[in-house]
């Protein structure tokens, strides 16, 4: 596991809260979480060997976790901004991103537009079909929980068990602990989450508005999209089908796919999450 140490970086007035372990050497490692998430949904893949050796930065996007949460300003082109400031202040020239859904076109868009920053990407769980409105009923869930009350952590904790990500009980401590850094504890004891909803919303319709399939062909680094096409528990379809992610794929020159269990959530998590590590790993380091 790795020797995180949390620092907070400021791009003008802007707060912007990461993990690192910068006594290691070689390329770094840049991890991208998803729309609601924030640094801690890293750490069962960390735990299971990703990134193993090698120096791992992990920010908190804007909007989330403990970084700033302006008015305005979540755009594609407002994170990647934050990303190449924060490279930069860290004299990082070049960097292996792994994005998970959100962060996977995140991953996507700095590489279309700043080539010569990203030597390798890996796009996990997100491709054309998770960029259409229509794959808001899937992730409603996890949108459901923002700006909402709830009377305890224990309260919260049920609720979010209950999520159709972790039917027949799927949990660990990895899970608990992405959710925990999620909430503030208010005065009264009652608990909400920190991710700023305004930023949720402004970030679904900047992915919305953008031509993905010319962002795609622009991606010229070797890059993996790992795919989870199995459907929800519940039925639901699953947030990026096979069909879908491979055509993604294809619009990348040097793209490939690979399949994973689990789905959207749980791959990277319990026991599917040495998989995912694992299938990650391999191709950050061929040759």
């Amino acid at each position: 596991m790795h020797n995180l140490t949390t620092f907070t970086f400021y791009r003008d007035d802007l707060a912007l809260v990461y993990d690192d372990d910068p006594a290691h050497e070689g390329v770094p490692v840049l991890l991208l979480h998803g729309l609601t998430t924030n640094r801690w949904s890293w750490r069962g893949l960390l735990r299971n060997g990703l990134g193993e050796g090698r120096r791992v930065l992990i920010p908190d996007l804007r909007g989330r976790g403990g970084s700033a949460k302006p008015p305005r300003g979540y755009t594609m082109d407002d994170h990647v901004q934050d990303l190449l400031a924060l490279l930069d202040d860290l004299l990082i020239r070049r960097a292996d991103v792994v994005g998970h859904s959100f962060g996977g076109l995140l991953g996507a868009y700095l590489a279309a537009h700043h080539p010569q920053r990203v030597r390798r990407l890996v796009i996990v769980d997100a491709g054309l079909e998770a960029t259409d409105p229509a794959v808001l009923p899937k992730i409603r869930p996890s949108l459901e929980r923002l700006g909402q009350v709830a009377p305890s952590w224990e309260a919260y904790l049920k609720a979010i068990k209950s999520a159709h990500y972790y039917a027949d009980g799927f949990w660990d401590d990895d899970l608990e602990a992405l959710y925990r850094a999620d909430i503030t504890v208010l005065d009264d004891g009652r608990v909400r989450s920190v991710t700023a909803p305004h930023a949720i919303e402004q970030a679904m319709e900047g992915v919305i508005s953008l031509d993905w399939p010319s962002t795609f062909a622009r991606v010229n680094c070797p890059t993996l999209l790992v795919n989870a096409p199995a459907p929800f528990p519940n039925g639901l379809p699953p947030v990026l089908s096979e069909a879908s992610a491979r055509e993604t794929v294809s619009l990348m020159p040097r793209g490939q796919y690979a399949a994973v269990e689990g789905n959207h959530i749980t791959l990277a998590y319990g026991p599917y999450a040495a998989t995912t590590a694992e299938t990650i790993e391999a191709f950050l380091l061929a040759s």
